[in-house]
This record gives C-alpha cells, structure tokens and sequence, in this order.
C-alpha cells in the first residue's frame, strides 16, 4: 500500500468494526474513499480502479484489544458500554477526523464467546449497547439490529472469505465477461471452534449442494456487480480449547482403572497418562468435580491415534461428500483449490515450528514428532533461549496436542492429501516437490492482518457504490438451508439492501405509522368519552336540580304552620310518625284519621303499650277515637278557590 494512504482527505470514508471475541474486543479502524468522487475522476490511469472494489486501508496501528470479552457483562448488561465498548471507540476518535465520525458507522460483531450467552441476556447487552451508542456518541448508527449483533459460524467464515481474497487481489480488475473466477478458500481455527468457507470451481458441485451455498455480492467502483458462490461450514466445539476438554473427558474413559474405580477421592486413582503431553510433562485438570493429574509419555504416535474419535467421523451425513461431524460440503478438488488458514492454523505451525505458509507435512509431522518426544525440562530450556519465542510455558506445554489436532483436522477431517504420501500425482519427480500446494497458513498479507472485521468493512465500502443496476444490490444472501434456521439477509447498506431488509425498512415505517394512528385513536376514544361524560353529568346535574327542587318544596311544606288541619290529606304533607310510614314514596295513613295535633311531634307510645305480637291495639290509646273520615275533611272543596 502507499505511504500517502495514511494521509487525511476530505473524500475519505472511515468505518470502525468490533471483534466482540470469548477472551476480549478488539477494534479495527478502516478508511477508504469515496466511490462516487472516484467515479468523478474517470480517466485511463484510474481504470483498474474502477473496474475494481473500494480500496480498504488499515494502518497496524489503528488496532486495540480490550480484555475481558462482552460477554462477561451478561449478569451486568447496563455496564458494558461505560465498562467495555466505550474505551475502545475513544480510541477510534482518536484517529477519525472529529468532522468523519458523524458519517462512520460503527459495527459491534459478536462471535463464538456471546453465542454462548442466554438469549434475554444477549438482548440485554444488545439493547444497552444500541441506546448508548445513539444518545453518547456522533458515531452514525442508523439500524442495531444491523450494527451491533452476534454472528453466527458461518457468517465468521464468509466475512473471512471476502477479507483473504480482498487482500489476493481476487476482487479487482473484475472481468464481468469471463464466467470462473480464481479464489483462495478460507479456514479459521480459534479455541472454540472452527470454520471454512470456499466458492465450488466445480458446476456440478455447486448445483448439487445449491441449498447450501450462500451469495455474496459485490460491486465494483463502476458499478458492475460481482457475483460469488460460496460454501461455509462451521464446527462449534472443534476449536482447539474446546477439542482439549473432549480430549481429556475421552482420555478419563480410556483409562480402564480411573472407569472402575469407584473411590476417585484417592489421589493415586487419579493419575493420568497423556500421549499428547511431551514426556514427563506435568498439568492438571478437573472432571465432574474430580481433579485428576497428567503427566506426559510423549508418544507421537499414540496421540495420533486417540485424536481421530474426536472427529465424529463416524456421524453420517445428509449427503455426499462428508466432511466430519456429520457435515457436508461439496467435493474439494485439491489439485486446484487452494487453502489458506489463519489463527491456530498459522501460530501452530510458526510459533513453534517455525513452518508457517506453505505447509508440508511430511517436514511438519516430522517436527511434531521430534517435539512431542522431547523431554519438558529441554522444551523448557530451549524455550528460555529463544527457540519457541519465549512462548508461555500452558502454550508451550499444550503445543503438541494442538499440532496433533491440526494434522488430523486437515488430513482427516477435511481431507486434504498427504503429499508425497497419499498421492505422486501432484508431485514432481524431478524435483520430488509438490506441484501445487493446496494449504498454507498466514496471519497476514502484505503487511494487513487477515481478519474477518475486514471482510465486514469491505461489505459496507461497496455498499457505497451507487451507480450501475439497481436490480442488485450488495450484500450476503444466507444459503437456503440457513434461511430455514432464521438466518437473515446481510444487506451492504445501513438503509435498504434486498428484498429482506426492504420490508424491515417497511415494517419500521409501518409501525410508527401503527404507533400514530393508535396514539389517534386514543385521544379521539378520550374526546368521545370526555363529551359523553359531560352529557351524562349535564343530564345528572338536571336531575340533581329536580331533585333538590321536590326536596325544597317539601321543606316549605313542611315548614308551613298545620292551622287548617283538615287540608293535611289533601296536601299531602305529614309529619312523620309511627301511623305514618313512606314505603316506595307512598303514605297509607294521613293524621286526620287519629286524634292527634299538629303539635305534638314526639310518639306517644311507650314499649308497654305494644301487644306481644307487635301490634297496636287502639284501646290502649288515651286518645279520642274519632271516625275514620268526617264532613269537614271535604270543607274545603267548597272553597271557590279550589282548582279541582
């Protein structure tokens, strides 16, 4: 890349990916420019340019690693930003120009560690993470659920697919006439698992495994579209740290005195032997609550052999060809296809080795062999000279069991040939080398580390090209079979992408639209009841007023002095006593039947006046009887003033 690369433009676009791992975060700083200001500058000088996809720049050092993993902050989801992720992006800010970053996007992409986190606590982190980024930053952050999420295996491997063949070059220059295009197939082992993703040079294999293929999609600067076919596969728990638990678990069974004994509290019952362990190496390690210890034979041979069940080669498949596990793939022709491994792929076969890049493995299992035989106290001692890099003595201690496990994951798992071994078609006699080489391993290519977060970045630049087809749009297309497991469409794009994100743009849009006219109706249901409760209460208030009315007149009745006692029945208006009881709002009894006074307001009749069965005998009373009705109850309807 030039020097000038790392130099500030205004047409310069910037991109921040986080590697959200098991162990810990790591950010990556990416810049590119514009593509439509390239476009501008359409001339013959710059027409590889165009032809090809957005060139990426990454300087070594706008890389940061912050320990430990997002997903330790699953019990504490409010504090993974201020504790976590808020650290990392400072330190973005520190190389984006302060007026870029409004226009940077910033991707949170989870791995193996958060798929191991219980859903609602993912969702937790997740949505924490999204109302932080938003209101406490000037990142542009347009779509969470696109911008911070965890991926699955496969989507790992295809963004490191695009990463290896972006820096090979595979992407540029892109001739839209010739229908086959040269590629490096990608293969990634961390420690929990493993992944590998190629494009199928063979047409009946890609037809016969279409259901699991994936599209990717790319545009150049010009706009022509690039169109690739590729297979991912993904083995979770065949990392190497995760091989090793299984490994140690097999080996407590294989030992026929650890599986009978039935008193494993005895330290002697305990005591292993491990084969993939240099000689008289020593370690520890618990089982079900049982701590057992190790101690190294270093027999190379032996280790070979116990690796192989680990494999579950025996697990059949769906269909042909079968890896391991139970997976398939389409067929691999390895006298054409090349491989490339990063990770534990590379720091095996390097670190210790010293075989990195093109692998052979007659001289690598010969090393392997040499090594796991070695007694620990010289492994040590040449460690201390510098012979293994000063490697930690776990790594050291534990680099036999990886290198044994590589050899089986390429040779046995995947099948790669054991040149010189397995087949002289690819070699040449003259020279006894092989003639083409099907594996290497790198950890990087031409001074850019291969990581899949560029792959990511890559995805997003090309977005970035408006012109050409609108028919295509960049993206990843998940293959069938992943569909059916509720892997969604990748789009290139924040906004609008394929048909998948087209309706999740139209969902958002439909929902806030739902959210308003809801928000209507209930104001219009609260005018509505509001209108009606006044009706009510108006009626309520006029019968209120009626009520009080009647109750008004009767207190004016009731207040009138009784001179003409005789009008009383007509009135209506009595007093209250015991021979006058309102039931339902009617009187049965008016005072002019009994000889008693307006005055008198008090009853008169004690409790001895009462009979036993509760009724009032008229004998008992000391008043004048008189009879029932009399002329002058009907005096008055002689008055000329009466209106009957």
């Amino acid at each position: 890349m030039e020097k000038n690369e790392s130099e500030d433009s205004e047409h310069d676009r910037y991109g921040v990916v986080i590697d959200a791992g098991s162990s810990g975060s790591r950010i990556y700083v990416y810049k590119w420019q514009d593509p439509g200001y390239l476009l501008e500058g359409n001339t013959d000088d710059n027409a590889a340019i165009l032809r090809s996809v957005p060139h990426i720049y990454c300087n070594k050092n706008w890389t940061k690693k912050f320990t430990p993993g997002l997903s330790s902050f699953q019990d504490k989801p409010d504090k993974a930003f201020k504790g976590h992720i808020k650290s990392l992006l400072k330190f973005s800010e520190t190389i984006i120009p302060k007026d870029k970053i409004k226009d940077t996007p910033v991707f949170i992409q989870s791995t193996a560690g958060m798929r191991l986190v219980p859903q609602h606590k993912r969702d937790k982190i997740t949505e924490h993470l999204c109302r932080k980024i938003r209101h406490d930053t000037e990142f542009l952050f347009h779509n969470c659920e696109m911008q911070v999420q965890t991926i699955d295996g496969e989507t790992e491997g295809l963004y490191g697919w695009l990463a290896l063949n972006y820096l090979k070059g595979y992407f540029n220059v892109y001739d839209t006439s010739v229908e086959l295009h040269d590629s490096y197939g990608f293969m990634d082992m961390g420690g929990a698992s493993t992944q590998i993703a190629f494009k199928p040079n063979n047409e009946q294999e890609l037809q016969a495994h279409s259901e699991d293929v994936s599209t990717i999609i790319l545009k150049s600067v010009n706009g022509d579209v690039q169109t690739w076919q590729v297979f991912a596969g993904t083995w979770l728990n065949f990392g190497t740290n995760e091989t090793r638990k299984r490994y140690l678990s097999q080996l407590v069974n294989l030992d026929d005195h650890i599986s009978a004994c039935n008193d494993c509290e005895n330290s002697v019952s305990n005591e292993l032997t491990d084969p993939c362990l240099p000689k008289n190496a020593k370690t520890t390690f618990t089982l079900d609550n049982v701590t057992f210890n190790v101690i190294g034979s270093g027999n190379y041979d032996q280790c070979s052999r116990y690796m192989y069940p680990l494999l579950a080669k025996n697990k059949p498949c769906k269909e042909d060809s079968c890896l391991f596990n139970g997976v398939h793939a389409p067929k691999i022709d390895f006298e054409k296809d090349r491989f490339l491994g990063v990770s534990e792929y590379w720091y095996t076969t390097n670190d210790i080795f010293k075989l990195g890049g093109e692998y052979n493995h007659v001289e690598f299992s010969m090393k392997v062999k040499e090594f796991c035989e070695s007694d620990w106290s010289v492994l040590k001692e040449n460690n201390q000279k510098g012979l293994y890099n000063n490697l930690d003595e776990d790594l050291l201690r534990d680099a036999c069991f990886k290198a044994n496990w590589v050899i089986n994951v390429l040779h046995e798992g995947f099948g790669f040939p054991r040149l010189g071994i397995d087949s002289s078609k690819n070699v040449d006699e003259g020279a006894n080398v092989p003639k083409h080489i099907s594996f290497l391993s790198a950890d990087e290519i031409d001074g850019t580390e291969i990581s899949w977060t560029l792959g990511k970045i890559l995805l997003y630049a090309s977005g970035m090209v408006k012109v050409g087809t609108k028919k295509k749009v960049v993206g990843l297309m998940p293959s069938s079979y992943r569909k059916k497991l509720g892997v969604k469409y990748i789009s290139g794009s924040l906004s609008t992408g394929s048909f998948d994100s087209s309706v999740q743009g139209f969902m958002h849009f439909s929902y806030h639209v739902m959210l308003l006219l809801l928000v209507c109706f209930v104001i219009y249901v609260a005018v509505v009841k509001l209108r009606l409760s006044q009706n009510l209460n108006f009626s309520g208030i006029r019968n209120s007023i009626h009520y009080l009315q009647n109750k008004f007149k009767k207190i004016k009745y009731n207040e009138i002095p009784f001179v003409d006692p005789l009008c009383e029945l007509e009135e209506g208006i009595l007093s209250s006593n015991r021979f006058n009881v309102e039931r339902d709002g009617f009187q049965f009894r008016s005072r002019s039947m009994l000889n008693q006074s307006s005055q008198k307001s008090e009853e008169e009749f004690s409790m001895q006046d009462r009979l036993a069965s509760g009724v009032v005998s008229p004998a008992l009373s000391d008043g004048t009887i008189r009879t029932a009705f009399s002329m002058a109850d009907f005096s008055k309807f002689n008055r000329p003033s009466s209106k009957f």
